[in-house]
């Protein structure tokens, strides 16, 4: 996995200078950018990190830029920073998904601190992301029928009522099960139900 980047977008010179000093004493590793455009050329999705937004910038806004990334699922996490704020912003920001809405100039302690924690946020999400991957995959081994038994297994149905739903006998529904555990690599119904919410919330 490649070392996490804190990517700084900013208009103003001074401040991507100010905050690529403060962030690399502190042992980051730090991208500035002057304006949105730059930033989604540099940018690579396999890049792990998180992004420092400035909300006043020529062409794309920093709230747009959020929008932007959101839309194209984009899962990078956004720390808007900025010196025109207001509470709409702040609350469309937040409510976007941002992990902090600050106004310039932050406190190092505090900018440092939602820093680590984006950093944090988006470690999280690539390992549910890859664990999904996995998950799938395993998923895409199951026959139609497995897949039917797996869907009520998690729903709390027993054996017996499996094979009552399904026409079949208890003994082949309880075969099919310990087949679906293995292919799924599922310890327990507990861990397969775990594992279908996993699919379904996490995004493609």
């Amino acid at each position: 996995m490649p070392e996490p980047v804190v990517f700084v977008v900013d208009d103003e010179e001074p401040v991507r200078s100010g905050l690529e000093s403060m962030l690399t004493t502190r042992g980051f590793k730090v991208r500035t950018c002057k304006n949105a455009k730059a930033f989604l050329q540099a940018y690579d999705p396999g890049q792990p990190g998180c992004a420092i937004l400035d909300i006043r910038m020529p062409g794309m806004n920093g709230l747009e830029l959020q929008q932007y990334l959101l839309q194209n699922r984009i899962l990078l996490p956004v720390i808007i920073l900025t010196g025109h704020g207001d509470v709409p912003m702040a609350v469309e920001a937040m409510e976007s998904g941002a992990v902090s809405f600050l106004e310039k100039p932050a406190a190092p302690d505090v900018l440092i601190a939602k820093v680590r924690q984006g950093i944090e946020r988006d470690a999280e999400t690539r390992r549910n992301l890859m664990e999904r991957d996995e998950v799938v995959e395993h998923l895409n081994t199951l026959t139609p029928r497995e897949r039917e038994v797996a869907e009520l297994l998690i729903q709390g149905k027993s054996a017996r009522a499996v094979a009552a739903v399904l026409g079949t006998s208890e003994s082949t529904v309880r075969v099919q099960r310990a087949n679906i555990r293995r292919k799924m690599q599922a310890d327990s119904t507990t861990d397969l139900l775990r594992m279908f919410l996993l699919v379904n919330e996490i995004p493609a």
